[in-house]
Formats: structure tokens, C-alpha cells, sequence
């Protein structure tokens, strides 16, 4: 962390070391009892065509196996945006996925975004920082949503 240190202030570095003792069991836990699936981490309306009657994702790049709910995290987040319910994309999901997902499905979101939110942050600290000065200003609200995820497991 002590080259991102530069980029978060006091209260977040003791914030993200405290992270750093809580999240182990709920990892274990989610890499324990869920699946494998692919994730491809950059799960919002941009990286969607409608091609004809069909949606095609693109921009695969950050995509890899995890058993984490990232992507519905992502499209959560972006359905703030759009006069979409997030509790009816839950419903839908859940829906599709009774058979495989316990009733537990807001800690899977939660852990999600905390995966989702941990990848970005790396990205964003291995190479956006340097590339798009602005991406700094997107560090603290990042950190912010980790609180907020973390205090909802």
C-alpha cells in the first residue's frame, strides 16, 4: 500500500488496513461456497450493444473466474442512473439463479462490490492515476463505497 498511500488520506489507510482484517473470513467464505463464474468486471450499459434482438457485452479485457457478484454490483449501480429498480434487477437475478443462490444474496452483493471496488482501485492506482490525472478525484468515493459495502456484511 505505501505507494498508494500518496493517494488517500489518513482515515482511509486506517480504514483499508482495518479491511484488511475483517474481509479474510468473508472471503474464504465466499471462495468456499460459491462457484466459480466468469466476471467480467466493467459490467455497465457502456459495454453493451444491442445488436439486432441481442445484447452482446464488449470490452472483455478485465474480465476473470471469480464466485463474486461483481457484475451485478456494477449493473446495480448503474441502474441509479436510468429509471431501472435495482430491486427488480435482484429479483430478476435471483429468479434466474434460485436453484444455486442462498437467501443470503445482499452479502453476495456486497461482497461483489467490494471485489469490484478493490479491482478498480488497483487499476486505478497501477495505471489510471499516472494515464488520467482526474482519476485521482475518484480514489475517495471508491474508498468510501468499500466503508459502506464492508458495513453492510
Amino acid at each position: 500500500m505505501s505507494q498508494q498511500r500518496e493517494y488517500i488520506d489518513d482515515t482511509q489507510a486506517t480504514f483499508l488496513k482495518k479491511l484488511s482484517t475483517i474481509l479474510p473470513p468473508h472471503m474464504e467464505r465466499l471462495y468456499r461456497d460459491f462457484p466459480l463464474t466468469l466476471v467480467h468486471n466493467d459490467y455497465y450499459p457502456k459495454n453493451l450493444m444491442k445488436n439486432n434482438e441481442r445484447i452482446t457485452v464488449i470490452d472483455w479485457a478485465s474480465a476473470n473466474l471469480s464466485p463474486h457478484l461483481g457484475d451485478l454490483y456494477c449493473f446495480i449501480r448503474a441502474a441509479e442512473d436510468y429509471p431501472i429498480n435495482s430491486a427488480d434487477l435482484i429479483h430478476a437475478y435471483y429468479e434466474q439463479t434460485a436453484d444455486s443462490v442462498p437467501d443470503d444474496i445482499e452479502w453476495q452483493i456486497n461482497m461483489g462490490g467490494i471485489c469490484w471496488t478493490i479491482h478498480a482501485l488497483r487499476q486505478l492506482f497501477d495505471y489510471e492515476v499516472e494515464a488520467i490525472p482526474i482519476a485521482r478525484e475518484w480514489i475517495p468515493e471508491l474508498v468510501s463505497d468499500i466503508y459502506s459495502l464492508a458495513d453492510n456484511l
